[in-house]
């Protein structure tokens, strides 16, 4: 697939840091001469949004291209930015079913990575016995994003997938993978604690707060407009 993605001023200027589970491998096109922005898209091997963010340097027409255990996203703090992005996947049988083949093995074997995409892959087929089933096994290994799908799936479950509405395991998950520094999940925990919930969430806006303003550190999009 390809899209075309414009930074400008007034519109969007930010893209949270996120993984490409449903490509094979992704391919970001630069449009622009680098002396017209400031910023741009960057890397980032840890939570720690304003320690371990570093920015690609892409001048007109090169390519970044990278796989699905690249923690990356794109900041433009001034000037305006142009660039193509292309998906790809690694075979024409994986575009047609919208399966992602490639992390079969690698999930198989005990990479907790390729098996968080994998269940992804699952979830998106609307195979949700298969997607649960390594949900859990990833969930064993503490890892932050598949804690915080867990917490969403319980909170409300997806549609068609027959799971139970879950708010005491919805509120465990996220709390692990806030304690994770999982961004998102301090951010969702958060915003219910400030507002609470009527029978379901007990208001608690100190310790809300406090989650919201660890989200916000990490550029947490949402985190601003609940603080």
């Amino acid at each position: 697939s390809a899209c075309f993605r414009l930074f400008v001023p007034e519109e969007r200027r930010f893209i949270a840091p996120h993984h490409e589970y449903g490509a094979y491998v992704t391919a970001v096109i630069s449009l622009q001469d680098p002396q017209a922005v400031t910023g741009g898209m960057f890397v980032q091997g840890s939570t720690r949004a304003f320690l371990d963010r570093k920015f690609v340097q892409l001048g007109r027409g090169d390519v970044c291209l990278f796989q699905h255990d690249l923690h990356h996203g794109t900041e433009v703090q001034e000037g305006s930015r142009f660039e193509l992005v292309l998906s790809f996947k690694d075979s024409p049988q994986a575009v047609a079913d919208g399966t992602c083949p490639w992390y079969k093995k690698p999930a198989e074997i005990g990479d907790v990575s390729a098996q968080y995409g994998y269940l992804l892959s699952f979830a998106a087929r609307k195979d949700f016995s298969s997607a649960k089933d390594w949900l859990e096994e990833v969930c064993a290994h503490d890892h932050p994003e598949a804690l915080g799908t867990a917490g969403e799936w319980a909170w409300d479950p997806p549609q068609g997938s027959g799971f139970e509405t879950d708010t005491a395991a919805a509120l465990k998950y996220w709390r692990q993978a806030a304690e994770l520094g999982h961004g998102r999940s301090q951010c969702r925990l958060g915003s219910l604690l400030v507002q609470g919930v009527k029978g379901r969430v007990e208001q608690d806006s100190w310790e809300g707060k406090r989650l919201l303003r660890l989200a916000f550190e990490q550029d947490e999009p949402d985190s601003g407009f609940f603080l």
